[in-house]
């Protein structure tokens, strides 16, 4: 559990802010207009901020190739 807490704490930049600011937005959209497929996307959205996963967290990037030969 103070993994996560710790996990949730960290690294904060804009552009997790505005995951976090448009998964939640969704999830209000998707509640007042009752479609789910926003919902789940928000909750994607929500979850992948919350806790710094996915490919904008950097763990989909490529590895650099060390080109100094």
């Amino acid at each position: 559990m103070k993994h996560l807490i710790k996990k949730f704490r960290r690294d904060w930049n804009i552009l997790r802010f505005i995951r976090l600011v448009s998964g939640l937005t969704a999830i209000v959209f998707s509640i007042l207009h009752k479609e789910a497929l926003l919902g789940a996307l928000g909750g994607f959205l929500t979850l992948t901020s919350l806790l710094n996963t996915g490919c904008a967290g950097g763990s989909c990037s490529i590895p650099r190739r060390d080109i100094s030969r």
